[in-house]
């Protein structure tokens, strides 16, 4: 019969190996965010008159290179951004 030898040089390399991959499995899960409209915040006809005729437009929107992505963007400073890895939109903007 045939016996086996473990050399400790390959025990400590698996050993090693099984805890950098334990490391690597886990991670903190991901949070999505939606973006939903305020309720409708209607004013009384009774108070509007004929001389406030209010028109507001709102034209074509560019969202900025930086911000088109699906990780949340927050502003951390006056020039740096911080992206949130685990915090992403739950659509697109």
């Amino acid at each position: 019969m045939r016996r086996i030898r473990s050399d400790p040089r390959a025990g400590f390399s698996l050993f090693l190996t099984a805890v950098i991959l334990a490391g690597c499995a886990s991670s903190q899960p991901s949070r999505f965010y939606q973006l939903n409209p305020m309720p409708n915040q209607t004013t009384p006809v009774s108070h509007l008159s004929a001389s406030h005729n209010i028109v507001l437009a709102i034209g074509p929107l560019r969202i900025p290179d930086y911000l088109d992505r699906p990780q949340i963007v927050t502003r951390s400073g006056k020039n740096e951004l911080k992206l949130s890895e685990f915090g992403l939109w739950a659509g697109s903007l």
